[in-house]
């Protein structure tokens, strides 16, 4: 039985395109998928399991890309840039985090960029900067002082 060969919109790039460049589908009218070949492609290497057989996916990077890019005005080059200037580590504590990722360090007022930090160096400087340093400090030296008080009357 011969195929027909038609038009057809690709939700995903909106371009028409043959019948012939989108991949079967029983389940739809056509009988064809929404998204041509190319766009399924290119989805698929985005967050299909890697090759190696592991089952991590890609999409958080390519989520942690568009994050970058749209909260901070950074591109992938730029943060790794940043990043190599800081020695691959935290630019407070001076942390190596190996594999997992650092957070982008910003004035929340002017949006600038200052550099990349460590989650809980990320949040100390948040809290300094809304002014939360000064009740946090005093905690800490209330609970010192209770535990020393306790060593020595113990």
């Amino acid at each position: 039985m011969e195929e027909k060969i038609f038009i057809k919109t690709c939700n995903r790039c909106k371009q028409d395109k043959d019948s012939t460049e989108f991949y079967k589908q029983k389940l739809t009218k056509d009988g064809l998928k929404c998204w041509c070949k190319e766009c399924t492609r290119e989805y698929n290497a985005l967050y299909s399991p890697s090759n190696t057989g592991d089952r991590v996916r890609k999409k958080p990077v390519y989520n942690y890309i568009k994050t970058l890019k749209y909260n901070y005005g950074l591109s992938p080059t730029d943060y790794s840039d940043k990043l190599k200037r800081q020695k691959q580590k935290c630019a407070v504590c001076g942390e190596d985090k190996g594999n997992r990722r650092f957070c982008v360090d910003h004035n929340h007022e002017t949006g600038q960029t200052r550099g990349i930090l460590c989650s809980k160096c990320n949040h100390l400087v948040g809290a300094v900067e809304n002014k939360n340093h000064e009740s946090a400090c005093k905690y800490i030296k209330k609970w010192n002082l209770a535990e020393t008080y306790i060593k020595l009357t113990g």
